[in-house]
Formats: structure tokens, C-alpha cells, sequence
């Protein structure tokens, strides 16, 4: 499997982007399961076609001229849920392939959060004995690992010297979103390989 993030290649996905139609299915009968995937399967191809761009804050003005923040949502985060979402649609349907990839793929995702992943620690203040009357700062790890939100990522630490710091944690945040895009790359590809030996769609039409 590709560790840099599986690439759609063209036999992949060689059923019809625009058809709506599933095995078996007919107008008469309302909205199938079939219709149900291609929609999930649409909505995760035109959210990857996006720029894949981190969130952001961004300034806007009401009708009396008041500046308000206004937060951007991470196009990265919304493909990744999509993704995911798909993933739970055909939770019936894997086989033993789509298994096996797939516990690969969720190892890769425990790996990238370990990478990135901040370690909570207890700040306690202690008295200082080199200093009368002043004090330094110690740490306890409470086993707790967490992946801080990118927009209030800035987290207390101290240094060596006992001094409490502020951490900026957003460039962290950041790339384990970007690995998780690679990531849910391979699970999207996988999904597409499943429908394929599933023949969930009749329609042979193939396109790159």
C-alpha cells in the first residue's frame, strides 16, 4: 500500500460519474441504497477536487460597519469527514480485502497522531531553592494525549529552566491534517475498489 497516499487511478473508478442509477434500481422506487452511495461517492470526489487549505479566520462587516470574525472551516477536515462518512454507508458490505486495508490505513492514522499529538501535562509550581521567596515551575504527565484545535492551539510548557512558555502548536495541527488528507486518500481509493468488486454500478463508462 502506497504510505504517501493512494492516487485514484483510472480502473479504480470505472463506473458512471453522473449516473444515478443502481442495480436494480427505478424512479418508481424512490431513493435506493445505490443512489445513497453514488451520492456519498460525489460528494467526497468534488471536496477533494477543492484546494485543500487549512481554516482560517477572516474579517467581515455587518450593515452598521462592525468588524466580526468569521471562521473559515478547513476544506482538509470537511473531504476527511466525508470520507469517513462514505466509509460508514457501506459498513455492511466489506469484505475480507477491504478489511485488511483498512485496519493498515486506520495504523497509519494512530501513527500520524502519535507524531503530532500534544502530551498533557499538570504545570505545579514549586518553591525555587536556589532563589528565597521565588519559585519555578515543574511538570506532571497525566497520560492524557490530545490533538489541540488549530485555531486555539497555543499551549503552556516550561523550559528548562523552570520558566513557564507559551508553545505555538499550530504548525503540528496542521500537518496532521495534511497526513490524514494522504490517509483518507487510500481509504477513498479503497472504498472505490470495494463498489468495484461489489459491481454495485452497471454502467461501465470510465474516465481519468
Amino acid at each position: 500500500m502506497n504510505k504517501k497516499g493512494a492516487k485514484m487511478e483510472e480502473e479504480d473508478t470505472d463506473f458512471d460519474a453522473d449516473s444515478n442509477i443502481g442495480v436494480g434500481f427505478t424512479a418508481k422506487e424512490g431513493l435506493s441504497k445505490e443512489d445513497i452511495i453514488m451520492e456519498a461517492w460525489r460528494d467526497c470526489r468534488q471536496k477533494r477536487s477543492q484546494e485543500m487549505r487549512r481554516g482560517y479566520y477572516n474579517t467581515k462587516f455587518d450593515a452598521r460597519g462592525r468588524a466580526l470574525k468569521v471562521w473559515i472551516p478547513d476544506t482538509r477536515e470537511q473531504y476527511i469527514s466525508a470520507v469517513k462518512s462514505f466509509h460508514l454507508i457501506l459498513s455492511g458490505d466489506f469484505d475480507e480485502d477491504y478489511k485488511k486495508a483498512r485496519k493498515e490505513i486506520y495504523e497509519q492514522e494512530e501513527k500520524a497522531f502519535k507524531k503530532y499529538s500534544w502530551k498533557v501535562f499538570k504545570l505545579l509550581k514549586v518553591p525555587d531553592k536556589d532563589y528565597p521567596n521565588s519559585f519555578k515551575y515543574k511538570k506532571e504527565y497525566t497520560g492524557q494525549i490530545v490533538m489541540p484545535e488549530p485555531e486555539e492551539s497555543n499551549l503552556w510548557d516550561i523550559d528548562i529552566n523552570g520558566k513557564r512558555v507559551n508553545v505555538d502548536w499550530k504548525n503540528n495541527c496542521h500537518q496532521y491534517i495534511q497526513s490524514l488528507v494522504l490517509i483518507y486518500d487510500e481509504l477513498f481509493a479503497e472504498i472505490i475498489k470495494l463498489l468495484k468488486r461489489l459491481k454495485y454500478f452497471k454502467s461501465k463508462v470510465r474516465f481519468g
